[in-house]
């Protein structure tokens, strides 16, 4: 089996399963109960991917939902920033496998074929925003699952519907079993103030599930989301999926409440899903 190797634990996170189980544990200590009612369904959610120290309290309470559901995951697709560039604009991964402190996840091959999208070593290789996600959903989730990182470059609505599409398409027998996981941060490098009011106009656009307004409102008022991408390709695919969809805030936060800077990296955690029946 072709395994890829961790390429920012140690640095991004813990690199030894002891210290990494530990630093999860205490974060969940400190969350907040969800104020989100109703939970049907979970289709996805909006992650941030920073440093565990920097966002992985504002990343866990999506995570820790997961495993309070009882809802099974067969896939778990990663969309995510390419923040380097290298390879397609959009690009599967070479490997059959990744490999965490915690272990080893594979990738689902079928759905990855299926899709029919570009392969590129070079595009996941040196990636820590699809990398992140998956400590955190293999300690909370017990049951089996495999993963599919889906890498995106600057892309535009068009090819961001294209994609929901084709995900759509592929996973039409499976919805309930297929969690759409949005790897992004938020502003970039601002004041806590100017980052809020800037992601608010964004976020507005994410809770009206307009995905074409909302690429709009980032390019427009030049929004450092570095995850546009995955989260338009989020929305549409909500979008044809189901259109009971909701979306709720789980949490929020940004880099300057670990560090006291005045420049500051702003985080979200928001929960796409189905509400029960009534």
């Amino acid at each position: 089996m072709k395994i890829r190797k961790p390429a920012v634990a140690g640095s991004f996170y813990p690199a030894y399963k002891e210290e990494l189980s530990s630093a999860i544990r205490e974060m969940a200590l400190q969350q907040s109960p969800s104020t989100i009612k109703d939970i049907g369904i979970i289709t996805g959610g909006i992650i941030p991917h920073a440093g565990y120290i920097y966002s992985g309290r504002i990343a866990l309470p999506f995570f820790s939902l997961l495993a309070t559901t009882g809802q099974k995951f067969e896939t778990i697709i990663i969309l995510h920033p390419n923040h380097y560039g290298a390879g397609p604009q959009i690009a599967l991964d070479t490997h059959e496998a990744w490999e965490t402190p915690f272990g080893i996840t594979a990738l689902d091959l079928e759905i990855s074929s299926a899709l029919g999208l570009k392969i590129s070593a070079d595009a996941h290789r040196f990636e820590h925003s699809a990398e992140v996600m998956l400590p955190f959903l293999q300690f909370f989730l017990t049951h089996p699952f495999k993963i599919v990182p889906i890498a995106l470059s600057r892309l535009n609505y068009l090819s961001c519907r294209m994609l929901a599409e084709k995900l759509s398409k592929v996973t039409a027998n499976k919805k309930s079993n297929t969690l759409i996981i949005a790897s992004s941060d938020f502003s970039h490098f601002v004041s806590p103030e100017t980052g809020t009011k800037l992601d608010d106009k964004a976020v507005k656009r994410i809770y009206e599930l307009d995905a074409a307004g909302f690429y709009d409102t980032v390019t427009r008022h030049d929004i450092s989301i570095c995850g546009y991408a995955p989260i338009m390709t989020l929305i549409e695919y909500c979008k044809i999926s189901n259109e009971r969809t909701q979306i709720g805030l789980l949490a929020r936060g940004h880099s300057g409440l670990v560090n006291l800077e005045d420049s500051v990296v702003h985080y979200l955690s928001m929960l796409f899903y189905e509400p029960k029946k009534q």
